[in-house]
C-alpha cells in the first residue's frame, strides 16, 4: 500500500531506547519500529540517522500491513520517499 501526507503524532526513540518504540501517523495510518524489532522493513530511529525527522515532514511511504497474534496489526515499512512541498 502507499500513502502521502504530512507526519503527524512524531514521537521519536530516546537514544537509550527503556522499551520504547518510535512512532507517528500519516493520514491516520499508525507506523511503529524500533531497531530492537527484527523486520524486514524500515526500523531506523532519528536519533541514528534516521528518515522521518519530526512533525510537519511530507512524506510517500509504501508499506505492507501486517498482523501478528502477539503485537495486533503493524504496518512495515518498505519504502520512504521525502516529498518537498
Amino acid at each position: 500500500m502507499t500513502i502521502s501526507g504530512t507526519v503527524q503524532n512524531f514521537h521519536p526513540q530516546d537514544e537509550n531506547n527503556n522499551g520504547d518504540t518510535e512512532h507517528f501517523d500519516i493520514n491516520g495510518v499508525h507506523f511503529d519500529y524500533s531497531p530492537d524489532t527484527v523486520t524486514s522493513g524500515y526500523n531506523t530511529p532519528q536519533y541514528d540517522g534516521g528518515v522521518i525527522t519530526g512533525n510537519g515532514q511530507i512524506l510517500q511511504i509504501r508499506y505492507v500491513p501486517y498482523e501478528t497474534e502477539k503485537s495486533g496489526d503493524i504496518n512495515i515499512i518498505v519504502q520512504i520517499d521525502e516529498i518537498n512541498a
